[in-house]
Formats: C-alpha cells, structure tokens, sequence
C-alpha cells in the first residue's frame, strides 16, 4: 500500500464481507498491515486472502492469528511425524487450543495454544512425547511477523524497482529521438520507433492500471474515493492516446512535420518512468523509517544470540529461548543482555536500560529489583527469575505498540483523510477545466486551430493530472505518529499505549498523581510495628504474626505488600493458602479456620481508623498496614516512603505552564498532607482515603467543572471542559487511568495498570510527564507543518502544471516528479520530531 487511498480500499472490501466484524477491522498503510475478527465458520483465511487479492489487487499474506492469544494463552509452533498425533494431542488436558497448519517432510507442523500458569512449554514437550513415542514432537521456530512484512515489502520494492530500471531504460531512446537534433532520420521513422517503445513503457506499468480499474470497477472505498492511480491512468493514457491519433492520422494521410502538431509520446513515457521512480524511492526511504523504528529491541537480540542460560540444579545449561517457563532461573554475566524481563533473586550488577528507558546511567540492581528484556549488564553478575515469556516481555509489547502507532487514527488523520479524499476527483475537475480554459484560449484568444489548441490544452491537462499528489497529505499524520514513538521511548523514556493521548496531552491544564509508587519512589521501609498480645500492645512482633504477614504479603505486587514481606522475609509462613486481592482495601485469606486480613484499618477490623494505635501511626504521617484475626486488631505496621528526588522539580514545571496539579490517594489524610506540603501542592486539591471507584469519581467531577480558556486571538474567555492527566500505578489506579482523558503508568506499574494506560512510562523518573508534553507540542507542529506542506505543494504544484503562473510551468513530461517532490520532505519533516531533543525543564 503506498497511500491512505489504499489503506480505505482495504478497510472497505474487509467490511463488506459478512463473516468479519466491520468495528474490528484497522488498516495501516505505512505499516502494510491489516488487523479485524472474523467468524472462521462464514470464511476461511484463505478465502478473505482471496477476495481481497481480487478487489485490491495487492499481494496478501497471513503473518499471525490472534485466536490462540486472545483465549488468553501461549502458543508453540511444533512438528509432529504421526498423522494420528493431532487428533490425541488436542485431547489432552494441557492442551487449550490446536490447529494444524502445514505438512513438510512428511511431517505434520501443528500451533498448539496452552496456558503458562499452569503449564511449561518443556513440560508440555514432555507430555506429549511421554503420550506416545512416536509422535517425536520438537519445537520449531515461529515465522517473525515483523520479518514476513519486511520481506513483502523488499520483494514488492525489489519488483518496483525492476520494471523502473525498465522503463528509464526504454524511455531513454524515446527522449533521445525528441529532444536531440537527428538530421538523417526521418520523421515518420522516428515516431514509428517511439510507439512500440512508449506503448512497452505503458505495458510495465500495468499494475499501476489494473489497480485503477478496479477502484472504478469495486468502488474504490466504497465508492467514496478516486485514488491516485486513476490520475495516473487518467494522465499517461491521455498523453500516449493524443499521440498515437496524432500518429495514425499523420501517417494516413502522409503529413507527417507539416501540420505542426506531432506526438508527444516522451510524455508518457517520461511521466510513466518518473512515476514509478518516485514510488520506488519513497518506498524505500519510508521503508528505512519504518524499519529504525520498527527495529526498538533488536539490537540485543542481534548481539546475544539467542543465548540464555538457565540454573537447572546445580549446573548451568544453555537453552533455547523459546523453551523458557515461569518461574525458570537465568543466568547472566557481565557483557551478557536480559532475555526477558524477571526479578533478580541473587547477586547484583551495574545495567544498562537505555535501550527501553532512555536513562544513559546503569541503574544499580540487587535483589528483588526488576529487570527488563533488552538491558545490558555492564558490571556483575545475576541470577533472575522468570515473570514474563518471551512473546509477553518488555520488548514484545513495545515493538507491538510503536507497530501500532502509525494505525491510529488521531482527529487530525481524520481531517487529512477526509482532505486527501476530496482532493483525487477535485484534481480530475481541475484538470477539465484546465483543458477547456486552454481549447478555448488557444482556439478563440490566439485564432489556432481547433485540433492545435487540443493537442497544446491536453498537455496542460495532463501536466495538471500527473503533478497532484495526494498521498503526502494521508502520509503526514502516521509518519510523524511513528516517529515519535520512537523519539518517545529512545529520548523521554516513556511509550505511546495510545497514540491519541498526543492529541488531548496538548491541551492537559490538570494532572492528578497517585501517591505511593507515584510521586514517591514506592520503595517502603517498616518503621512502626506493634502487636497485641492479648494483654497489651508490644513493640516486639512474635512468630505468629511474621508468619501471617508472609503469607498474606508473599509474592504481591503492591509496595506495601512488598515491603513487610521483605521485612518478614525469615519467617515460615504458610504453604497450600489462597490469599484474595480485595482491591482498594488489602489481602485475606483463611488460615487455619480463621478469617485473617491485611490492609487498611477501617476494612481490617472494626475498630478501624478509631483505634488508639493507628492514629499514632497516622499522626507521624506513616502508612498504615494493619492486620486482623477475624475482625479484632491483632498487629499494627507503619511504613515510611520516600519522594522522588525529581518530584517537587516536575510539579514546580507543572504550575510554571499554569497546570493544575492534585493527589488523590488511598493513603491516609497525614501521609498525603506530608507529602502535598513538601511538594507544593494545594490542600484543597488533596484527596486521601479514596478507593478505586473514588478515584474514578473525583477525576470525573474535574472533568466536567467548565473552566475558561484563551483561545486564539479572542478577547473574550472561552469555557471549555478541562483535560485530566491521571499519573498512576498499581491495579487499584487502572479504573482511574481509563476514566482519565489521559492514563500514564510508571514503570514498574502492574499489567493492569499498563494496559489501562494511554502512555506507559519505562523510565523511574517524573520527568517523563514532562516530556509527554513537550514531544506532544513538537509532534503536532511537525503534523502540521507537514500537513501545511503537503496542500500548498498540491495548490501550487497544480496551479504550475496548469499554466497559472506565466513565468513557471511544469511541464507534463516532468510532472511525474509530483510524488517525490510532494512525499519525500513529508518522510524528512517527520525526522524532525527527534532532532536534538533535550528535556528542558523551568525549575519553580
């Protein structure tokens, strides 16, 4: 696909099938890559693959199902050798999903979708094979998504630039026969050698009008637009028909140089020549752009090799990525790379996270740090377990979602595909109006003849045709959206989740932080720890309590739990006991006949916040962890957080761009008043207590209070609804951060915060809100910059073709250079949205 023209001729024939469901289907021209659900009971993929090769005529492969992975599970690729192995291997408990997929070799290639919580892909190996021998079952490697498109794409150029190299060359001696003086040969001999060459030139460029053809003939998008190869068409079969009548009545009639008017087949062949040479360098001038920043991640997998080795006992072995498992421990050494993401569970080292973060220092880690897919270890030595496969880490979900970002449709999108779809038949119009304004000048301004003044208006007209381009103005928004998306995460440490939030971060005026893991760095230390002993509250916590706090905080996530779990880390526990997340309030589970909870006070027991302890707790400003035996107060923790040293840096920027700063937290009234005093930040914007659902409400109340605005040169203020960035980054925040008009989560967020969020911040520092802005400032103007280019070079690019200007004309055979010349600095201003970026912050 070269155009959004495409990408809508795509998107309508998937629609108009009955077996795909129209809200699912995303096209990306500028990715090549097309995404919808369909029911597989109306039709196969092969069928759809069929349909849309006919209505498109562009070349279709299948490059990955999502039914394995939106069931939830993982996926393996395997070959088997028995033909019976499929029908028993889809029977067995481990296995959720299968489907065959090819026969090579005699051997049978299955995908087999199983659950990773469950079970291991190494023990599912074994499963089957320990089913039946037979069935000789060995992992293979999956095709690469990324590399199948990339490869399409070079084969698609590869061609491109074949039939370019052909045409230049055949039209090469037509140029020669027009333009340089040849005494000794004859007129009619010279035009009877251009028409075969000319007529071969529009033969090589066939695809170019059967792909015209049919956009008349289906519709083109839904019959709402006329692409750029019926202008093409339209164009080169002008110039080459012109010719080959003015040839055939000449040589009929034996008038060949004596009535003045003579073919013009270099036109067509020129036009056809330069065309296809400006798509072919676009092409791949928009190919190498895609591919830089489709290449995030890469660079480590090229320099380790696939290479992970793995703790099995006492020895260390060497295995293949691909047989990875939960809970498996890695081994890497100093120069070695992360293979996926993990938590360290010993040693500690020095590692470089620039690739993901942007942050050029190695981050010291040590024990219980989580490490990313992708970084490098400079110094040291670790040892790290499994958290995520290789399909889920860091790395995956980020070359996913920059894949993803030239696919969105931002407002301003909206406005140049509307534009670019009017502009196609405009320019058809024009060029009709062209060709009668100039008939009639020339027939009744300047007494020539009427076939003189056709011949003269006909290349004005398919000047004006040829000249007009309007792929610059569809290409400019995901372009630049691409671009950025890199600059985002290589320079500002943070990822678009959604490119749209560009759009509403421009006009943010309010940002509301989460407190703990937020605006402090989420690292807690137990400062405060009591329990009741049944006659008296002691400062000495016993056995019996360490080992329930263990085994309700084990294994959590949430800072809290993290921290009193390391802080009990040398206490039993105990083993075969659920504990349920009762999100917003804490942890429970049954232990021995007894209901015991963790969390806050007022859900713990009932007593609650009144209890003489907790307020002396919450007095010293400290978090409160209490925990109770079926409902009495049994112990009492208090734990103390730190401020991110950048905090009060990034709310002073914030109120210096005149944005409304606010905390609401879970946390109680001392502890976020602490914090809001140290931070600068007004009392009368702080909310503590809140639950998940109150956060959700108090950032909806901020949404609907009118507030008045500037806009443009208006002396009068302007009311308008103010846009809330909501800063989150525990489980209980992702309601917040769907309910926000801007969600961003911070690093070491949960999954459900992160996929709740529009911008995921991979950096631990504040000041990648910061950059949010400032990269959302810069992309709009680079979109509109090239947005602002790609019109007036159409305007005055038509208008030259045309011979509106005296001095200057674009003449037809070298209006072909229209696409280059509009789409090329469309490519290089996208480039501009990272040039010599620096995050420049104005402390308060």
């Amino acid at each position: 696909m070269t155009c959004t023209g495409c990408a809508d001729k795509v998107v309508h024939v998937l629609q108009s099938m009955n077996c795909v469901l129209s809200a699912s289907v995303k096209v990306s021209f500028l990715n090549n890559r097309a995404e919808m659900t369909f029911w597989p009971e109306f039709r196969g993929e092969n069928e759809i693959v069929e349909i849309l090769r006919k209505k498109t005529g562009f070349r279709v492969a299948v490059i990955g199902s999502g039914c394995i992975e939106d069931a939830g599970l993982a996926k393996v690729r395997m070959t088997i050798c028995d033909e019976e192995c499929p029908e028993r291997i889809e029977k067995m408990d481990e296995v959720r999903r299968m489907r065959i997929l090819d026969h090579e070799n005699g051997r049978i290639i299955l995908e087999v979708g199983y659950d990773p919580a469950i079970i291991g892909v190494r023990d599912l190996l074994h499963c089957i094979n320990n089913n039946n021998v037979k069935f000789d079952a060995k992992i293979v490697d999956s095709p690469n998504e990324d590399m199948a498109a990339s490869e399409a794409e070079k084969s698609h150029l590869k061609r491109l630039g074949i039939i370019t190299l052909v045409s230049a060359m055949l039209t090469v001696p037509v140029l020669i026969l027009a333009w340089v003086p040849l005494p000794n040969i004859e007129m009619a001999l010279k035009y009877t050698i251009q028409l075969p060459l000319a007529t071969i030139v529009m033969g090589v460029a066939y695809r170019i009008y059967i792909s015209a053809f049919r956009t008349m003939i289906y519709g083109g998008a839904g019959g709402s637009r006329i692409d750029m190869d019926v202008l093409v068409l339209v164009a080169t079969f002008a110039a080459w028909g012109f010719s080959v009548s003015i040839f055939m009545i000449d040589t009929i009639s034996g008038t060949f140089g004596t009535t003045g008017k003579e073919p013009f087949f270099e036109t067509c062949c020129l036009l056809v020549a330069l065309i296809l040479a400006g798509r072919w360098i676009t092409g791949m001038v928009r190919m190498w752009a895609l591919n830089r920043v489709l290449a995030l991640g890469d660079e480590h997998q090229r320099e380790r090799s696939k290479r992970v080795f793995l703790v099995d006992g006492d020895n260390i072995r060497e295995i293949n990525e691909k047989l990875l498992q939960y809970a498996d421990v890695l081994v890497v050494i100093k120069g070695g790379v992360i293979a996926t993401d993990g938590v360290v569970v010993e040693g500690e080292a020095e590692v470089d996270e620039s690739l993901l973060t942007g942050e050029a220092a190695p981050a010291e880690v040590q024990v219980g740090r989580l490490v990313m897919a992708g970084s490098n270890v400079v110094n040291g030595r670790l040892k790290y377990r499994v958290t995520r496969l290789m399909h889920e880490n860091t790395v995956s979900v980020i070359k996913r979602m920059v894949r993803s970002a030239g696919g969105e449709k931002p407002k301003v999108q909206e406005m140049a595909d509307r534009f670019a779809a009017i502009m196609t038949p405009t320019v058809l119009f024009i060029s009709l109006v062209v060709f009668i304004i100039w008939l009639l000048v020339n027939r009744l301004g300047r007494n020539e003849e009427w076939s003189d003044s056709a011949v003269e208006a006909v290349s004005f007209a398919v000047a004006t045709l040829a000249v007009s381009c309007p792929c610059a103005i569809g290409l400019a928004v995901p372009m630049v959206m691409i671009f950025a998306s890199r600059v985002a995460m290589r320079k500002c440490g943070f990822l678009f989740v959604n490119v749209i939030a560009v759009e509403r971060g421009l006009k943010a005026n309010k940002v509301v932080f989460d407190k703990t893991g937020t605006l402090t760095t989420g690292k807690l230390k137990v400062v405060f720890e009591k329990e009741y002993t049944g006659v008296g509250w002691s400062a000495e916590v016993g056995d019996q309590i360490r080992n329930l706090v263990k085994t309700l905080c084990e294994g959590e996530k949430h800072p809290v739990s993290e921290a009193l779990a390391t802080s009990v880390s040398k206490a039993l526990g105990h083993s075969d006991v659920t504990v349920e997340t009762v999100v917003g309030k804490g942890l429970e589970a049954t232990i021995e006949g007894q209901l015991v909870r963790g969390g806050q006070p007022s859900w713990c027991s009932h007593s609650g916040d009144a209890h003489h302890i907790i307020k002396e707790v919450v007095q010293q400003g400290l978090t409160v962890f209490a925990l109770s035996i079926d409902g009495e107060l049994r112990a009492v923790f208090g734990l103390e957080d730190t401020i991110r040293p950048e905090a009060q840096e990034v709310i002073a920027e914030l109120h210096r761009r005149c944005i409304e700063t606010y905390i609401f937290s879970g946390d109680h009234t001392h502890a976020v008043s602490k914090i809001s005093k140290v931070l600068g930040i007004p009392e009368g914007n702080c909310r503590s207590g809140c639950s998940p659902e109150q956060k959700s409400s108090e950032i909806k109340k901020l949404q609907i209070q009118l507030q008045p605005t500037r806009e443009d040169n208006r002396n009068e203020p302007v009311l308008k609804r103010p846009i809330v960035l909501f800063l989150g980054d525990g489980t209980n925040d992702a309601i917040a951060l769907k309910q926000a008009d801007v969600g961003l989560s911070m690093s070491d967020s949960t999954s459900v915060a992160i996929s709740a969020a529009d911008v995921a911040i991979l950096s631990t520092s504040l000041t990648s809100v910061i950059s949010f802005l400032d990269l959302s400032r810069r992309v709009r103007t680079c979109i509109w910059v090239s947005f602002a280019y790609g019109v007036l070079w159409n305007f005055f690019a038509v208008i030259a073709a045309g011979g509106g200007f005296v001095a200057v004309r674009i003449s037809p055979e070298w209006a072909g250079l229209g696409e280059l010349g509009s789409v090329l600095p469309v490519v290089i201003i996208a480039g501009f949205v990272g040039v010599r970026w620096e995050r420049k912050m104005t402390l308060g």
